[in-house]
């Protein structure tokens, strides 16, 4: 299973010249090949297609495709290597998220429904570089009551990029420390907990959508084993990893354990993201 990133919808708005266009199409390919390299292999956005957005008032990425002072390679990576899934984002996509059905999300006062997407699955959002406000690796969204058009929480994305620098920040690696842990349930060393993911790229995709955990750790719902997991931080963006038994004293710890609040958003974001992949 492979996670998606989003793509800033309020992001894409049109610059001055043809050469600024450029430019901005440069740093967004690189920032994707980069951004595929920590575990992001898929692209979502709401556009109809990516060819119709519009970088200048009479300049699109197709006109930028068929542009030919534009490098071969930075082409051939749009066409064939960003693999752009289904479904493309709706409103639909926050409207079936119990408790968001009234809400929308708010940036610097232009609504975004990208932005609140990738809030709900806890994902990677990518910026085109049209404006310097989209040059930081987080973003500061409001939520909104619709009816009200009052703030009702402010959050945070903390995994942003419109640049290749920003990326490698968001890098999660996970690492079987020690071996301790072993997989499919079994345990490599006695009285440790037990790791249950099958494979590398089970436990990435896991970690790539946990949320913090305690001051060093992350943590997650895994739907496929029916159980929560915990990622200790043992190095530099680097991580190792077990399942909760269910029940266990450890998950209800008041110190070491997941909230009853977070344990039951965990479990909604991703049946939601299981649902949305298988």
């Amino acid at each position: 299973m492979e996670m998606f990133y989003i793509l800033n919808d309020i992001s894409s708005t049109p610059v001055s010249t043809q050469a600024e266009a450029v430019c901005v199409m440069e740093t967004f390919v690189n920032t994707c090949v980069k951004i595929q390299g920590i575990g992001f292999k898929n692209i979502r956005h709401k556009h109809k297609s990516i060819k119709n957005i519009a970088l200048t008032n009479q300049y699109t990425v197709n006109d930028w495709l068929n542009d030919k002072t534009v490098p071969r390679t930075q082409k051939d990576f749009l066409l064939t290597q960003l693999k752009i899934v289904s479904p493309h984002i709706d409103s639909k996509d926050i409207s079936t998220h119990q408790d968001y059905e009234d809400k929308c999300f708010v940036y610097k006062g232009e609504k975004t429904e990208a932005l609140g997407i990738a809030y709900l699955y806890n994902t990677l959002v990518v910026s085109f570089l049209t404006d310097e406000k989209w040059d930081t690796p987080t973003l500061k969204v409001d939520k909104l009551d619709k009816k009200t058009e009052k703030i009702v929480e402010n959050i945070v994305i903390d995994r942003h990029a419109s640049s290749p620098n920003h990326v490698e920040i968001h890098r999660r690696t996970f690492e079987n420390h020690k071996k301790k842990h072993g997989w499919c349930g079994e345990r490599n060393q006695p009285n440790e907990s037990k790791m249950y993911c099958s494979t590398q790229e089970e436990a990435l995709f896991l970690l790539n959508t946990a949320v913090k955990h305690r001051e060093d750790g992350l943590c997650n719902y895994d739907p496929k084993n029916e159980r929560f997991i915990i990622f200790p931080k043992h190095l530099p963006n680097t991580y190792h990893g077990y399942h909760y038994e269910n029940n266990h004293k450890d998950l209800k710890d008041t110190q070491r354990g997941i909230s009853p609040n977070l344990q039951q958003k965990l479990k909604n974001r991703m049946t939601n993201i299981y649902h949305l992949l298988t």
